[in-house]
């Protein structure tokens, strides 16, 4: 057996940070807490959906676009399985396993007409901290499988809302 090495306390630390930090843009996507979410992000970020946009956009852009997205739905997403390297005290990359789903009520059809939406995918992003906080500098997120029910297939015993995060 190999000696054991010490733990390096500052990158263990930054890793809980980053742990943290994506678990707040989690909850700030499922309660829409768009003001909050701003705070997540470095202010020159970018945001890139592949199956939606051409290229990366800008942070308010960005902000805007999940908002109509998600207008009128719940939501669930959850991240797990991180993979994150931190490659200086201020800069670290990081890949999520990802699943969202969300559901829009009767007669309340996404922008898209969907009645339902199911995806699993991964977030790639870079970190960047400044001023002693950690934030996302870019993300790209890849979804592999997507299941969407358009609003005329779908019957009418989907989710209700209890009114969480709304």
């Amino acid at each position: 057996m190999g000696a054991v090495q010490p733990a390096d306390l500052e990158g263990v630390a930054a890793i809980l940070a980053i742990h943290t930090l994506k678990a707040r843009y989690f909850r700030c996507i499922d309660s829409r807490d768009w003001a909050t979410l701003r705070t997540l992000f470095t202010p020159d970020a970018t945001l890139h959906f592949t199956e939606a946009q051409d290229a990366p956009l800008g942070l308010e852009d960005s902000i805007a676009f999940i908002a109509s997205g998600m207008e009128g739905s719940i939501s669930v997403h959850h991240g797990h399985m991180p993979e994150i390297e931190i490659d200086t005290p201020t800069t670290a990359r990081g890949i999520w396993a990802m699943q969202d789903r969300l559901w829009w009520q009767p007669n309340e059809a996404s922008r898209l007409g969907l009645a339902s939406l199911e995806g699993c995918g991964h977030y790639h992003e870079t970190y960047e901290r400044r001023d002693g906080i950690w934030r996302i500098r870019s993300l790209l997120m890849i979804r592999q499988w997507v299941h969407a029910v358009p609003a005329d297939a779908a019957d009418d015993t989907r989710m209700q809302n209890l009114g969480v995060g709304q």
